[in-house]
C-alpha cells in the first residue's frame, strides 16, 4: 500500500508513545502512567495527550480491535491522576471547567463507546478531543 501526500508523511512519523504502553496493554498501561506522573517525570496533560496520541495510532494502524480501542479510551489519563484520583472531583479539573461537564457526560464520548465500526470511533473520538481542547492537528 503506497501512502501519497503530507497524511502520508505524516502517518508514517506517528509512532506509539512506547513509555505509557507495555506487553500486555499495547496501546496504554495506566498503571506505568501512574507511576511517570507520581515520580513527576511527565504532567498531567503530557500524559493525557500521550494516551489519545496512542489510540490515534492504533487507529490509523489498524493494531487492535475495535472493543479494545474503547476500553483503553475508558481509562483515566494524566488530568484523572491530578484531579478525580487526588481530590475526587472532576469539577476541579480544567476540562471540566472550559466544557460545563466532566469528559464522560460529553455528548461525543457516549457516541464514540456506542459505535460499532472503527470510523465512527475515529470520527468521534477526533470531535470529543477536540472538544476538551486535547486534539493535535498532525492526528488527523
Amino acid at each position: 500500500m503506497k501512502i501519497v501526500g503530507n497524511l502520508g508523511a505524516r502517518l508514517i512519523r506517528m509512532k506509539l508513545n512506547k513509555q505509557i504502553v507495555s506487553k500486555q496493554y499495547t496501546v496504554y498501561d495506566i498503571d506505568k502512567a501512574k507511576t511517570l506522573y507520581d515520580i513527576k517525570k511527565y504532567t498531567c496533560r503530557q500524559l493525557s495527550m500521550m494516551k489519545q496520541e496512542n489510540i490515534r495510532v492504533a487507529i490509523k494502524k489498524n493494531m487492535i480491535p475495535l472493543n479494545e480501542l474503547k476500553d483503553f479510551s475508558q481509562k483515566k489519563c494524566g488530568y484523572c491522576f491530578e484531579y478525580f484520583i487526588r481530590c475526587g472531583f472532576c469539577y476541579t479539573c480544567p476540562i471540566s471547567k472550559k466544557i460545563g461537564r466532566d469528559c464522560v457526560s460529553n455528548p461525543y464520548y457516549r457516541k464514540m463507546e456506542s459505535s460499532g465500526r472503527k470510523t465512527t470511533f475515529a470520527r468521534y473520538h477526533e470531535a470529543w478531543c477536540r472538544e476538551l481542547g486535547i486534539w493535535n492537528e498532525k492526528w488527523t
